[in-house]
């Protein structure tokens, strides 16, 4: 039968929900070969520490999602967006204490997963930045280092930082002064 796009997914979704570890493994196994060909072929190497690092605990609405299953219950839609409305306005509508098992479960998860960040980090020597993780050799961690310490040397020739940006009226009236 021919189905819309959304519906498609939506059974191609629950299909794979259907199917067991056992079941699922050949395609795991060929989607993660052909990951590591497409990165190979890329020249894309992961760096060795993201290997062992620990994985961010889910979100409370990723835990009420994924204990109520509200695609289920709101079924196949025209499009992504009107699903991912109604769940949204779904999540937005629970009160306080529905919350509250799914933000205990997470305010239990994310000390350990911040503990064990940090642990990580300090086992591969790296150092959090704008950029995210990276090794404490790396440019980013440096400045962030002589930030951190105060050490803010600028050369001669870099002017300093204005403290304060003009105004157009104050351009304005510099202009008229000049003419």
């Amino acid at each position: 039968p021919e189905l819309e796009p959304m519906q498609l997914n939506e059974k191609m979704r629950l299909t794979w929900a259907e199917l067991g570890e056992a079941a699922r493994a050949p395609y795991v196994q060929q989607a993660h070969a052909e990951r590591d060909a497409w990165q190979e072929a890329q020249g894309v190497q992961p760096e060795p520490w993201d290997s062992d690092r620990p994985r961010k605990p889910p979100s409370v609405f990723d835990l009420w999602s994924r204990a109520t299953k509200p695609r289920e219950t709101i079924g196949a839609q025209k499009s992504e967006a009107q699903v991912r409305k109604q769940i949204s306005e779904l999540y937005k509508a629970l009160t306080p204490e529905q919350r509250q098992p799914y933000q205990a479960e997470y305010d239990r998860t994310m000390p350990k997963f911040l503990e064990d960040e940090k642990a990580w980090a300090a086992k591969w020597n790296l150092v959090k930045t704008c950029k995210g993780f990276v090794p404490s050799t790396h440019p980013a961690a440096i400045n962030k280092a002589k930030r951190l310490s105060g050490d803010v040397s600028t050369s001669g020739d870099t002017p300093p930082l204005p403290t304060s940006y003009p105004k157009a009226l104050d351009m304005w009236s510099r202009d008229l002064k000049e003419t």
